[in-house]
């Protein structure tokens, strides 16, 4: 008897992971496409991950525990890619969750066209419980192209990405050397390289965890990896890059100003972000509803002192 290779490989990368990675695995579980492997890869943990790993696969024998080194998300990922089988490969990290429906809606969107490279959804923010917190990212375009991935991320976060294997093998994976944006590194690589085409679904698929502190540290590190990044994309397409970078810059910082309006204790960082923005890309006050939107949360954050008032601004912005 022959066995057939699933069509996906979920490919999970875990770094001292114990207090998420059985929801998140049991998220994968309860998918209503059972056509999977699960290949959680822990990427040397000093915690007990990988023993809780090898107990949830006792259990599930879709489940592949793999180990590696400390490497980093990028190089786990990477990793687990190699030593998939599956012939869809849906990225997702230890310390968020899919929606039940999600492989089966990017299976019918693989089947549908042939030419499909990349799927993805929409994302929900949930707090540490992963409890939704009633912000989705936005509504995706019917296709990518190269220049809306240079800003901001299209995907939101590397547990959205859902990839074809062999196009995932062609473009060389992940940039092991990028601690942030790597999914954002990655896509514009594929975007520009012309792997495909890369479309989103209009429905949440995914469960994103937000980090329960440090946001401003987080700010300041994502600021300096999407440099990183874009040094890397310029590499793959320097016209490219060179043509839409102010505005791709003046996105990002629009982007990490909306981040900082979602904590009370951060709001005051918005204003800051917003100020560089429009020094970078004046034309972003007319790009977009959005922007009008978090240069007021911004200016407001600037004038209302107390938490509680910013308590009130964040949940106006969402």
């Amino acid at each position: 008897m022959t066995h057939s290779s699933p069509y996906f490989s979920v490919v999970m990368p875990a770094y001292n992971a114990i207090a998420t990675l059985a929801e998140a695995t049991s998220s994968v579980i309860a998918q209503t496409d059972p056509d999977w492997e699960l290949l959680i890869v822990d990427d040397g943990s000093t915690d007990a991950t990988f023993e809780l790993a090898c107990r949830l696969a006792l259990d599930e024998p879709r489940i592949k525990v793999l180990t590696k080194a400390n490497g980093g998300v990028s190089a786990a990922r990477n990793h687990g890619a190699a030593l998939a089988s599956g012939k869809v490969i849906a990225f997702l990290d230890s310390d968020d969750a899919m929606m039940p429906d999600a492989l089966v809606r990017h299976r019918r969107r693989f089947e549908s066209d042939p030419e499909l490279a990349v799927s993805y959804g929409r994302v929900a923010f949930c707090d540490f419980r992963l409890e939704p917190l009633g912000r989705c990212s936005a509504h995706p375009p019917t296709e990518l192209h190269p220049a809306m991935a240079l800003g901001e991320n299209p995907v939101c976060t590397g547990s959205n990405l859902v990839v074809r294997s062999d196009i995932f093998a062609w473009t060389g994976g992940f940039d092991e050397t990028l601690r942030h944006a790597e999914d954002q590194e990655w896509l514009f690589r594929a975007l520009a390289s012309g792997a495909g085409t890369i479309s989103g679904i209009d429905r949440v698929l995914v469960l994103y965890r937000a980090s329960p502190g440090g946001l401003h540290g987080d700010l300041v590190a994502m600021e300096a990896g999407w440099e990183a990044m874009i040094a890397r994309a310029a590499l793959a397409a320097p016209e490219a890059v060179r043509r839409h970078h102010s505005l791709a810059k003046a996105l990002h910082l629009r982007s990490l100003a909306r981040r900082a309006l979602r904590v009370p204790s951060q709001a005051g960082q918005a204003l800051p972000f917003m100020l560089r923005a429009l020094a970078h890309a004046p034309s972003l006050l007319w790009h977009s509803r959005r922007t009008i939107q978090t240069l007021a949360g911004a200016l407001a954050a600037a004038l209302i002192p107390t938490p509680k008032g910013r308590a009130v601004l964040a949940r106006l912005l969402g």
